[in-house]
């Protein structure tokens, strides 16, 4: 299949590009996959691509203005505060992003963090007793079904 398009995988924190290439190349895609550190490493490749999927690596304006047929800035993320928007709007060029990305994720870390953290009897920074959740012993495997009560001390 001779190819379409031409797709810039920016910078990528996984083994390969094997889902990528899997999805784009039969629809006659070239997929470029890059490790760009500064924004100046993807001016080079991304001046003809039709598309760009970036991870964490910044896409700005000099990027941005380089760019003569860019359609899309796919962001694998929640944010896209390492897109310059406005650039790519004025551009012509949709931002776009995953808004659960890692949701669900994040809240179950956020939730055990605050199972595993103490919390002080006194509410004046642990100077009497700290209580320490029953889930740290359920994670540590003991039979414990309470916290308990230390001396801060």
């Amino acid at each position: 299949m001779t190819e379409r398009w031409k797709v810039v995988v920016a910078d990528y924190d996984y083994g390969d590009l094997d889902i990528e290439r899997g999805i784009l190349e039969p629809i006659g895609a070239k997929v470029v996959g890059l490790q760009a550190k500064h924004e100046e490493d993807l001016i080079p490749e991304v001046v003809d691509c039709d598309a760009v999927i970036n991870q964490y690596a910044r896409v700005g304006l000099a990027a941005i203005r380089a760019m003569t047929r860019c359609k899309v800035i796919a962001r694998y993320g929640i944010g896209v505060d390492i897109v310059d928007v406005e650039a790519a709007t004025k551009h012509g060029i949709l931002v776009t992003n995953v808004r659960d990305y890692c949701t669900e994720e994040v809240a179950d870390h956020a939730i055990l963090t605050l199972f595993d953290c103490p919390i002080c009897s006194d509410g004046l920074g642990c100077k009497g007793s700290i209580y320490v959740s029953p889930l740290k012993s359920l994670i540590a495997g003991t039979d414990s079904q309470e916290g308990t009560w230390k001396s801060a001390a």
